[in-house]
């Protein structure tokens, strides 16, 4: 008997795309599905909406939950689902009819646990379309993750629904950037991961109103939430079961975590807005100077780029803090 997917859909505000959304799983050529709907507090017409379809569709589960972020309305959806696999997608994506079938096909015939594909990002307001493929070398792919320029967008993947209850992952609560990132990285760390190479799912990303389109005003709150999330993931290394990862290679992630996530982010995000004088007053109360530069000192790229430490360091010691 083929097993069940839960789709995981979180939804606020988005009654512009909804029924889209939900259209494009339910003309999934896999079949076998039960679709969680939950509604995190929208002012629109979302909510009716999704009532309506699943008024007519009793595949489709609809839960309604006061405004609390998309962290807690993805968690709430897992806990609601009964399904042997979760597989995700954001009100406002799209799947190609295939994408479930081709997924749950690899997924059985390997014993994996999870699954990844390509995706499209699609920018409304020019109408650019671009394809997203990430690959990695073998099914263990902690390290290579962590290591990784680009993740698989969270509309493509599917997980064995045990990976995630019996371990306890969850996405961050009040966190609006990289719990994705975070909570895959923990899935990824536990599982046999596998991919389909091909986009299956389209991201479509509202210029206007996406966070990452706004970088140059959104520079301190990036700063902070990204290294928080990467600190989350080191202490949560540091505690992980042996069974999953031996030391060596713990170590291993915990010293890129360490000496390239965390540096790197600061630097990128300071060469991005360093000309801007109202942000480094809002840098310096954030690190102390030399905190700061340890960290730049402490860098290790994959690449060295002399050019950029030499420049923001001269910059930083501008800094008054």
């Amino acid at each position: 008997m083929e097993p069940l997917i839960s789709v995981i859909i979180p939804a606020y505000n988005c009654e512009e795309f909804i029924e889209d959304t939900i259209n494009s799983v339910l003309s999934q050529t896999y079949k076998n599905i039960e679709i969680i709907v939950v509604d995190d507090g929208s002012k629109d017409k979302t909510s009716e909406l999704i009532k309506a379809m699943s008024e007519m569709n009793p595949s489709i589960k609809y839960f309604y939950q006061s405004n609390s972020g998309v962290s807690m309305t993805r968690n709430k959806a897992i806990n609601e689902s009964k399904g042997e696999y979760v597989a995700f997608i954001d009100g406002d994506d799209l799947w190609y009819d295939t994408k479930l079938q081709k997924q749950v096909d690899k997924l059985v015939s390997g014993k994996y646990d999870a699954c990844f594909c390509g995706h499209i990002s699609w920018y409304m307001d020019s109408e650019k379309k671009i394809s997203n493929i990430v690959k990695f070398e073998n099914e263990n792919i902690a390290y290579e993750y962590i290591k990784s320029e680009m993740w698989p967008q969270t509309s493509t993947w599917i997980v064995r629904r045990d990976t995630i209850i019996d371990n306890d992952i969850k996405f961050t609560p009040k966190c609006n950037w990289g719990e994705d990132v975070e909570f895959f990285t923990k899935v990824v760390s536990l599982s046999k991961v596998c991919f389909v190479d091909e986009c299956l799912s389209v991201y479509r990303i509202r210029e206007n109103n996406s966070l990452s389109s706004d970088f140059s005003k959104k520079q301190v709150y990036y700063l902070n939430e990204a290294k928080k999330m990467w600190e989350r993931l080191e202490q949560w290394f540091n505690t992980l079961d042996n069974n999953n990862l031996n030391e060596v290679q713990k170590a291993k992630i915990i010293s890129y975590i360490r000496n390239y996530r965390i540096p790197f982010l600061l630097i990128n995000t300071l060469w991005h807005g360093i000309k801007e004088k109202e942000l480094k007053e809002k840098y310096a109360n954030i690190y102390k100077q030399q905190e700061t530069i340890d960290c730049i000192n402490n860098f290790k790229p994959k690449f060295t780029r002399v050019d950029i430490k030499t420049f923001i360091k001269s910059k930083l010691l501008k800094f008054k803090v």
